[in-house]
C-alpha cells in the first residue's frame, strides 16, 4: 500500500517472479535497502519488538509467525530482534520517505480493527505511518481509545471537503456507540444527513450505528444564504422561465455546491421532468424551465435546496394561454 510519503510491504513482498519462482536478486530490494537472495523463513517464530527507531518505541512480541529472514541488510535498519537473537523487521530511508519491510504476514488484522484486540499490535502499525509522516487527519474515538470498525473516506472539493464516516456492520455487538470525531483543523462543519450547522470547530460528537453512514461537509465558511430571482414572472405556453440563483457565504465567495431544483404545477404536484440537480460556482448561477405548450395555466413554484446546508429559497411564475 501507498500513502503519502511512507510505503509497506508484508511477507516475501517481490520476491518472485511472474511464475513464483524465486527471485535471484528482488528487484525491490534496493527500496528496502536489503539483501535477500539467500532469504529463509522460521516458522513458528517469536517477534521481540523492542528497539527505538527515530522517535518511535517499538513494543511488541508476535508468536507464532512465518518469518522472513534476509541474507544480508545493506542500508536498511532493524524494527526488532527474534528470539534467536537475529534481526527482524526492517526500516529503510529512501529518498524523501521510508520503506518498511515488515517479513511477516499480517493476520487478524480485520478482526482486530472490528473488536479492539492485540492493542498493542495496532498501536504498532499506525507507529509505523508516524514514522513515514503519514498521520491520520480524522482520528475517531471512544475516550481515550480510537472507536473500532470505523471507515473513513475524504472527497476534496476545492476549499470543501466531505467526510463520510461509517461503523462497520459486521461487529458482533450491533449497539450504537458514541464517539468523538477529530481534525486537524477547524472548519465550519455541516451533518450533511440532518442538514445541521455544528459550528465552527475541529471536533464533534456523534452516535454511530452499524451499517449506517454519517456524512460531514468541512466548509472555509457558514453558508449564509440562498436566493432564486425570476426573470420574468409571467410568460406564455412554450416560453422558457429564467431564473438567477446566489448563495452567499459568511466570508468570501461560495464555492463549488450542488442545489436541488423542484418545480411544482398549479395543482401542486410536482413535475418530475423539471426537476433536476445543478452545479453553481462562486455563488452564482442560473436555472430555465421550459413550459410546453400542454402545461397547465396558473401559478407555478420553484423551489430550490442547497444541499449541504439545507437553506432554501423559492420563486414563482404565472403561465397564461395564447
Amino acid at each position: 500500500a501507498y500513502l503519502r510519503d511512507a510505503r509497506h510491504a508484508g511477507y516475501a513482498a517481490g520476491a518472485r517472479d511472474g511464475n513464483c519462482n524465486l527471485n535471484e536478486q528482488a528487484p525491490i530490494d534496493q527500496l528496502f535497502g536489503l539483501d535477500r537472495s539467500k532469504r529463509t523463513s522460521i516458522f513458528n517464530g517469536r517477534l521481540v519488538l523492542r528497539n527505538r527507531i527515530d522517535s518511535m518505541t517499538m513494543d511488541m512480541t508476535l508468536f507464532d509467525k512465518e518469518l522472513d529472514l534476509v541474507s544480508a541488510v545493506t542500508t536498511a535498519r532493524n524494527l526488532g530482534r527474534l528470539n534467536i537473537a537475529m534481526g527482524a523487521g526492517y526500516i529503510n530511508d529512501y529518498g524523501d520517505g521510508k520503506a518498511i519491510y515488515l517479513g511477516f504476514p499480517i493476520d487478524d488484522y480485520v478482526k482486530d480493527r472490528y473488536t479492539g484486540a492485540n492493542k498493542d499490535r495496532l498501536d504498532f502499525f499506525r507507529g509505523l505511518f508516524s514514522l513515514g509522516g503519514v498521520e491520520a487527519p480524522i482520528r475517531v474515538s471512544a475516550g481515550s481509545e480510537p472507536l473500532n470498525g470505523m471507515k473513513i473516506a475524504r472527497f476534496a472539493n476545492g476549499g470543501m471537503e466531505t467526510v463520510l464516516l461509517y461503523h462497520d456492520y459486521f461487529l458482533e455487538d450491533q449497539a450504537p456507540r458514541f464517539g468523538w470525531v477529530n481534525f486537524k483543523e477547524p472548519a465550519h462543519l455541516y451533518n450533511v444527513r440532518t442538514k445541521e450547522y455544528l459550528g465552527e470547530t475541529d471536533a464533534i460528537s456523534l452516535t454511530f450505528k452499524p451499517g449506517v453512514m454519517q456524512m460531514i461537509a468541512r466548509l472555509p465558511y457558514r453558508v449564509k444564504s440562498l436566493t432564486v430571482t425570476p426573470q420574468s414572472i409571467m410568460l406564455k405556453r412554450g416560453g422558457t422561465a429564467d431564473f438567477q440563483l446566489s448563495l452567499a457565504a459568511s466570508t468570501g465567495t461560495a464555492e463549488k455546491h450542488v442545489l436541488r431544483i423542484e418545480v411544482r404545477g398549479p395543482d401542486g404536484k410536482t413535475r418530475p421532468y423539471y426537476t433536476e440537480n445543478i452545479i453553481i460556482e462562486n455563488g452564482a448561477g442560473t436555472y430555465s424551465v421550459p413550459v410546453a405548450l400542454n402545461d397547465l395555466e396558473g401559478r407555478w413554484t420553484v423551489r430550490v435546496e442547497e444541499l449541504i446546508s439545507g437553506r432554501t429559497a423559492i420563486a414563482y411564475f404565472n403561465v397564461k394561454g395564447e
